[in-house]
Parts: structure tokens; C-alpha cells; sequence
């Protein structure tokens, strides 16, 4: 089993996802228990724990796409249901 971990940020991706299907994915780069945008987390980031995030996230998301153009129906089902999802809605203005 897997635990979840209640993580709190802030990104723009919402805006992105009114306009296309979308996903944000988390990866984990510091030990739990690290606070982002700390010295300690700057540590982790820029040293191997953050090289070895970038390829995990890099080979997900390439799986993902690969995936995706290789189930064509697939695709089309997300693509559809996106547009039954957000039909009428926009993206908030900032």
C-alpha cells in the first residue's frame, strides 16, 4: 500500500487544464519533512536527489506520452471527456 501525503503549493497548471487535458504529477526531492523554498530543500534540489527527480518525472512523463500516441483511443477518450468536463467553463483571468 501506498500513503499519501498531503502536500500544500501553488502553480498555474489549473489554468492550463480549462485549455487541455492535463496532469500534475509530484515528485519527491527532499526527505520528508523538508519545506520547499528553504535552504535545506536548495541542498537537496541541486544535488543527486534533484538529478534523480528530473529523470524520474522526465521517463514518466515521456511513458505517458508514448502511451498516449500509442492508444490512440485513448487519447481521443481523454480529449473527449476534457471537452465534456469543461464545456462552457474558462480560465480564471489573472
Amino acid at each position: 500500500p501506498t500513503s499519501r501525503t498531503h502536500v500544500v503549493g501553488s502553480t498555474d497548471m489549473g489554468n492550463v487544464s480549462y485549455l487541455v487535458p492535463s496532469i500534475h504529477p509530484m515528485i519527491r526531492v527532499a526527505p520528508k519533512g523538508v519545506s520547499i523554498h528553504t535552504p535545506e530543500f536548495t541542498r537537496y534540489a541541486g544535488g543527486a536527489e534533484g538529478d534523480a527527480a528530473v529523470v524520474d518525472g522526465s521517463r514518466s512523463m515521456g511513458a505517458t506520452i508514448a502511451e498516449l500516441w500509442s492508444e490512440p483511443d485513448r487519447l481521443a477518450r481523454a480529449r473527449a471527456e476534457h471537452e465534456s468536463a469543461t464545456e462552457g467553463d474558462h480560465p480564471p483571468v489573472m
